[in-house]
């Protein structure tokens, strides 16, 4: 849950430096760094995630997202 949470965030962010770069045009070039930083971070952990380093834990029933409980874990 944490991670999606983070992704929703993540994406509100990046969604808002956009339009300030098209549109709103306050401190563009601060904007442009942050916007390669998630893009160079995007495209490393892509290719983590391609060569095979990128690891999950959790059982393949949660999707490898240790945060997610089970079905058992919620009738208790």
């Amino acid at each position: 849950m944490r991670k999606r949470i983070l992704a929703w965030i993540a994406l509100v962010i990046f969604i808002l430096i956009m339009v300030n770069m098209m549109f709103i045009h306050y401190r563009v070039t601060e904007s442009i760094t942050v916007f390669l930083l998630y893009v160079l971070f995007f495209f490393y952990y892509d290719k983590r995630q391609r060569n095979g380093e990128f690891y999950t834990s959790g059982s393949p029933e949660n999707n490898g997202d240790p945060d997610d409980k089970s079905e058992s874990d919620t009738l208790e």
